[in-house]
């Protein structure tokens, strides 16, 4: 049997998520329990695919990775040129889906190992280190 492999688009609320690159695309509520009900139907072999977006992506990472769901974070560069590479010009969430699904199953991605908790306070302190010195530079 295939593996199973799910693209993910995330945006602020919602998770757009399809399948094996079928037509069929759902949409999930981007919270710790709307992912967790979702990752209850998955098969536990399935790989996960999604774009690294700065931050919006923490609670999807977290929440596989406490489940031990694989998953492959792209640089989102790389997944655009692979939609045009497919011929997708269009941008909507539910397209980058199909996308992201078919870019796991024709492309060999690396499993993304889940960062440490030590490694992910760090960068949780230089984040908000970052903006305080913005801030002050601001003033």
């Amino acid at each position: 049997m295939p593996q199973l492999i799910v693209g993910c688009d995330l945006s602020r609320a919602f998770i757009d998520v399809c399948q094996n690159a079928g037509r069929a695309i759902s949409r999930i509520q981007k919270t710790k329990s709307g992912i967790m009900e979702w990752i209850e139907t998955l098969d536990p072999t399935a790989v996960i695919v999604f774009e690294a977006t700065s931050g919006c992506d923490s609670i999807l990472m977290d929440t596989l990775g406490a489940r031990h769901i694989n998953y492959a974070r792209v640089n989102p560069r790389q997944a655009r040129e692979f939609a045009r590479a497919l011929g997708v010009l269009a941008k909507p969430d539910r397209v980058d889906a199909r996308v992201l699904a078919q870019m796991g199953q024709r492309l060999p991605l690396t499993i993304t190992t889940p960062p440490k908790p030590e490694r992910r306070r760090l960068a949780d302190f230089l984040r908000r280190r970052r903006q305080l010195v913005e801030t002050r530079k601001a003033e």
